[in-house]
């Protein structure tokens, strides 16, 4: 029998339309490994572009909880400008420098926030501008971004102290405090902060370990900064002054005196920009880098190298601690470039064990990090390889107590995505997303490992126990074949011949990392690519996801309500709806997950043995071409439903009159068009529909429409005549139900005419409409 759309409420007044619409590893581990529920924002992503045409554009195709600025045209080198000669900026630069083009940070500020990121965003520092460079510290120096970029102001003295003046007072950093001010201010204006996504982290100096001056490993070629252990800590704490409002400054007003924040704020006559923001240490990539780096900025504690040519300005040990005092979490650069994702860990574990305790209780975050570089030295050099050291990866820095993580990156160098389109490790991304976004560990840590097996237990964000799996004797860095995933002819996305079997708790189906579901076996293969095995579902059995209004199954489309027919989807009876907006995630013990993403609910239904869901399609889907659909009941997951995704698919909503369909159309009164008040030419009449697709400026997941227009204007046919559409759109107080307004041409027969909609080659099947 062909499923109709269950309804309530008067069929003939404007109520009726408003109802219409409402229905539709045992290996070295810190005391700081998390056990609680893995947050959005633990999944960082990095955008590359040198300048806003070569940015990827915004929706990214990756799902993604936080934001990282570096490699983009926002730092202090292009951001910071100079009003008058160089001369004037360099002695005043508070009366003289400005913010230039700050267009790309608004652009990804404001994209954040509409994709619900409205803080833990990244800003690294860095990147001299040409006006503010000092002169050539060392013969033959190499900045890696080009002329002087990596020297400091001459103002900033090798011993920590500064030489600039404000206001008559002296002893200021006023080219870099000036930058913190502007650059802070800008971003925390109360009124852009409610639609651009707020800067919670702030890193004094990227990846300050590539300095020669405190770095015996790296000589004088593609330099980061060439600054002494004094002018790191003066970076620091500056910009914790500055922002934060906090904390003290050594070396002023001269070398080996110091002030609180307070007295150097009142020298500019400034105040406190933002008492949340978080400073870390200048960030230090590891392992690449010496871990001492680190251990000296924060304690002064291991043999710190005399980059005053003859001694150290690294003079704050013996338990003074300035560099730890100054910072309120601790970030490297965790790459696994050379080594596997396991070994990391254990490198961030060595970090983390020769903390002081203060420090230990800090956020640990990876500022940047990935399988690095594919070419050699580096040894992931295929995308299934990285693919799986991309699972590996998140799963580990949780473990470890890693508590946000932004991925190097997105596009351009070592990117997941190429000329548009998501690559293997893309994938693997996004599946990783959909089972560790909302996981709740079983262990603390979360993984450990029997050999090279390694086993994550926890609870899925739908309630359903499920556990990460893997091999690490396979692939880059392994000691058994295939050395790469991409050699492995037979099953590539596994990558390994491990016999693993599997544990009674999870006797449901399994997913490899590409996302593809696989029938329960009591033993599996497992290798180097992680799967997910699941709990069993119960007899919560979903079968056919509809288009809400036609019924026609096997797609679904960005933004439209759908349906989903199934078995045992709820135990409640009768008609459960949505009775305020945004529409809720769940309804009556039930929700529905979209490609993991929750889907607002309008309706659950049980009248008469047929049971139904209507839920939303999440907008974000429209960067797909196949989602994957789910029911979870009680606590319990369905099995999921493969179902393409696609632009449009029209569909009128209707009413059953006998065996014919009559549309839900209305006259303008809002009275229902039938039998007894039918249409005639001449006149508008409203026709309420789903799955037109795209409109400008979409509403936020099961939030109501406010008359924004679709991108695509439909056509429309009554009785084989075309008709003229003077509104397509998604009227108010409705979500997922677009309204047309339609007027009827002349020359269209009397009686019951059929109407269809369409949009570019897809049509809604023919609904009536009586015509008089």
């Amino acid at each position: 029998m062909r499923p109709r759309m269950i309804r309530t409420g008067k069929p003939y007044n404007q109520n009726w339309a408003v109802s219409l619409k409402r229905v539709f590893v045992g290996l070295l581990l810190a005391a700081s490994a998390f056990a609680t529920t893995i947050p959005r924002s633990f999944f960082g992503m990095h955008d590359v572009g040198v300048d806003l045409g070569k940015m990827a554009p915004f929706p990214l195709l990756v799902h993604y909880g936080s934001y990282r600025f570096w490699d983009t045209p926002v730092q202090w080198q292009t951001v910071h400008i100079c009003n008058s000669n160089p001369a004037n900026c360099l002695s005043d630069p508070v009366a003289n420098t400005g913010l230039g083009d700050t267009s790309v940070m608004d652009l990804v500020l404001a994209n954040l926030y509409s994709d619900g990121i409205t803080d833990k965003v990244m800003y690294s520092n860095g990147r001299v501008p040409g006006w503010a460079q000092g002169s050539a510290a060392h013969p033959g120096q190499n900045c890696i971004y080009g002329a002087n970029s990596c020297i400091l102001p001459d103002q900033m003295n090798a011993d920590g102290s500064c030489s600039g003046s404000a206001g008559g007072n002296g002893g200021l950093c006023t080219v870099v405090d000036t930058w913190y001010q502007l650059v802070a201010t800008y971003v925390n204006r109360p009124s852009y902060l409610t639609n651009h996504a707020h800067i919670k982290y702030w890193d004094p100096w990227n990846e300050a370990n590539v300095d020669p001056a405190i770095n015996s490993g790296f000589g004088e070629v593609n330099e980061e900064v060439n600054a002494t252990w004094a002018q790191l800590l003066r970076l620091t704490e500056d910009m914790r002054c500055i922002i934060k409002g906090s904390g003290t400054i050594h070396n002023y007003p001269t070398a080996g005196n110091s002030a609180p924040c307070s007295t150097y704020l009142a020298a500019y006559g400034w105040s406190a920009i933002d008492p949340t923001a978080l400073i870390t240490n200048p960030s230090i990539s590891y392992p690449s880098g010496d871990t001492s780096i680190l251990y000296n900025f924060l304690y002064c504690n291991d043999s710190p190298k005399q980059d005053l040519v003859t001694s150290t300005s690294c003079t704050w040990s013996k338990g003074l601690n300035w560099g730890g005092e100054a910072v309120d979490a601790i970030n490297v650069h965790a790459y696994w470039t050379t080594d596997q994702p396991e070994t990391m860990r254990l490198n961030i574990a060595t970090i983390e064990s020769t903390l002081m305790a203060r420090e230990q209780a800090k956020p640990f975050v990876s500022g940047e990090g990935s399988g690095g570089d594919p070419n050699p030295p580096g040894i992931w050099t295929d995308n299934y390889s990285r693919a799986g050291g991309i699972v590996r990866e998140r799963a580990l820095l949780w473990s470890q107590g890693v508590s946000a993580a932004w991925y190097y990156s997105y596009n351009g160098l070592w990117g997941i995505i190429a000329d548009g389109a998501l690559q293997m490790e893309g994938i693997a991304w996004n599946t990783a997303y959909s089972w560790l976004n909302g996981f709740t560990p079983s262990n603390n840590p979360m993984c450990s490992n029997n050999g090279t097996v390694y086993t994550c237990p926890g609870t899925l964000a739908n309630g359903q126990l499920a556990q990460l799996t893997w091999d690490s004797q396979f692939g880059p860095g392994g000691t058994t074949a295939p050395a790469n995933c991409m050699t492995d002819a037979q099953n590539p996305i596994i990558c390994g011949t491990t016999q693993y079997a599997v544990p009674s708790a999870y006797s449901g189906n399994w997913i490899s990392a590409d996302g593809v579901e696989h029938p329960y076996a009591s033993v599996i293969t497992i290798g180097a690519v992680p799967v997910l095995l699941e709990q069993a579902p119960t007899g919560l059995n979903p079968i056919a996801v509809t288009n809400a209004a036609s019924f026609v199954a096997g797609v679904i489309v960005p933004g439209e309500l759908a349906t989903i027919f199934g078995a045992n989807l709820t135990s409640a009876s009768g008609i459960t709806s949505a009775t305020t907006l945004p529409l809720p995630n769940s309804l009556s013990d039930v929700a529905v997950k979209v490609h993991g993403m929750p889907a607002p609910l309008s309706a659950v239904i049980n009248v008469n043995g047929q049971q139904q869901i209507n839920f939303q399609v999440p907008w974000e889907v429209s960067n797909l071409s196949t989602a994957t659909v789910e029911v979870i009941t009680g606590g319990i997951l369905s099995s999921s439903m493969l179902v393409p995704v696609v632009p449009v698919q029209p569909g009128i909503f209707s009413y059953a009159v006998g065996t014919q369909i009559f549309g839900a159309i209305l006259h303008l009164d809002y009275q229902l068009a039938d039998s007894s008040d039918p249409v005639t030419a001449g006149e508008f009449m409203i026709i309420y529909c789903t799955g037109l697709g795209q409109v400008a400026s979409h509403p936020a997941d099961g939030s109501a429409g406010d008359g924004q227009t679709t991108l695509a204007l439909p056509t429309v046919s009554i009785g084989g005549i075309p008709a003229t559409v003077s509104f397509s759109g998604i009227p108010s107080n409705s979500v997922g139900v677009y309204q047309l307004n339609v007027q009827v041409p002349h020359g269209v027969p009397s009686g019951n005419q059929p109407v269809v909609v369409t949009v570019g080659r897809s049509s809604s099947p023919p609904v009536l409409i009586p015509v008089h």
